[in-house]
């Protein structure tokens, strides 16, 4: 049960959480399914390596201004 609507503030950050949360969620299902011989360390070094984002140093990044 919602403890507030998601049209308040409170609301759209909790929804926010709970997406995130079922993201990670389907990111720890997605790498079971690849990664089928793989032990819960190599699972969890992957989660995390996933978390942590792509490199910006292997990654071709155009930074732009912030307000555009």
């Amino acid at each position: 049960m919602d403890l507030e609507p998601k049209s308040t503030p409170g609301g759209r950050f909790a929804l926010a959480i709970e997406m995130a949360d079922l993201g990670i969620a389907m990111m720890r299902q997605t790498l079971r399914r690849r990664f089928p011989d793989a032990d819960a360390t190599e699972l969890r070094a992957r989660m995390a390596e996933w978390l942590a984002g792509p490199n910006p140093e292997d990654v071709d990044l155009k930074v732009v201004p912030w307000p555009r």
